[in-house]
């Protein structure tokens, strides 16, 4: 079934800062934005960002490549987001600045984009945009207020995550998206080889499904009553690995709208992945590799 509407991702933007000193615009729910104006949806963003030369570079970053920024909102007091970036052999790990402009996003503001907005097909949230409960009650409120599918990303950022944060989204979501590592924190696998588990998972949370990642071993997607295995796709150039899970939860959230066949949108999300994964940074900036992607989530177009 195709749900109508647009997307709301509600969450941080920030600069990844890297060991060379760039500096790379991201955040994971930035990043599912943006890759889900590359697949052709138009999503709405809810963050908030300073009043800085860092805000100012973000906002222009995004009405240059068309995206929405009416739920974009401007801090005076707290400086844009920032996270450093360290890079080695286990994969990149991340220094998330605290007290930052997206931790302090405003309801009524939030209220009044979402009420001029047509309807809505999907909310996509991250554990780490609820790490202050300032956030966190203008998140339900919203989400009380306009209800719809809602994808929870459990992008587990050590310090800044809780149990109780990951209990209240898995037990509001629809879909709940995490990697293997994550699945081993939250003890939601307990071997290597089944994922016997995490239909059980999808059974006592109520459900429609999970996604599970896996690197370069692929990921999963489980039902209710199935489970499909989808083998990774290979690199030609490997640049990092930032910012492909969230790829993987764009084309997720694009298909799950669409009502699309899960391993179809399996092999969908995992190109976006593999090609993020060439690129330095989380985000694309050519749209033949979207293209690419559209062609696997809508095989008849």
């Amino acid at each position: 079934m195709t749900r109508r509407g647009r997307p709301v991702v509600f969450g941080e933007v920030v600069f990844d800062l890297f060991p060379d000193g760039s500096e790379v615009l991201g955040g994971a729910p930035f990043n599912v934005a943006w890759h889900l104006k590359g697949l052709g949806e138009r999503p709405l963003m809810i963050t908030r960002i300073g009043d800085d030369q860092r805000g100012r570079a973000i906002l222009d970053r995004m009405l240059s490549a068309g995206l929405d920024v009416a739920g974009v909102q401007m801090d005076e007091e707290h400086p844009t987001g920032t996270v450093r970036v360290l890079l080695d052999s286990a994969g990149p790990r991340f220094q998330i600045a605290e007290e930052s402009a997206w931790d302090w996003v405003e309801p009524e503001p939030a209220r009044a984009v979402l009420a001029a907005a047509e309807e809505i097909s999907i909310w996509v949230v991250g554990t780490l945009a609820l790490r202050r409960e300032g956030n966190r009650r203008a998140w339900r409120d919203l989400l009380q207020e306009r209800p719809a599918l809602l994808l929870a990303d459990l992008n587990l950022r050590p310090p800044w995550w809780s149990w109780d944060v990951v209990e209240e989204l898995v037990e509001r979501a629809d879909w709940v998206k995490l990697n293997q590592e994550e699945a081993e924190l939250l003890g939601w696998l307990d071997t290597f080889d089944s994922f016997e588990p995490l239909v059980e998972r999808v059974r006592r949370h109520h459900l429609e499904g999970i996604a599970l990642t896996r690197g370069c071993a692929g990921s999963v997607l489980v039902s209710k009553e199935d489970i499909w295995e989808i083998p990774a796709i290979e690199v030609a150039k490997f640049a990092d690995s930032v910012g492909a899970g969230d790829a993987y939860t764009a084309a997720l959230a694009y298909g799950l709208v669409r009502g699309l066949p899960l391993p179809c949108i399996g092999r969908a999300a995992s190109l976006l992945a593999a090609l993020v994964c060439c690129t330095r940074g989380a985000l694309l900036t050519k749209a033949d590799g979207y293209a690419t992607v559209r062609s696997l989530l809508n095989p008849t177009k």
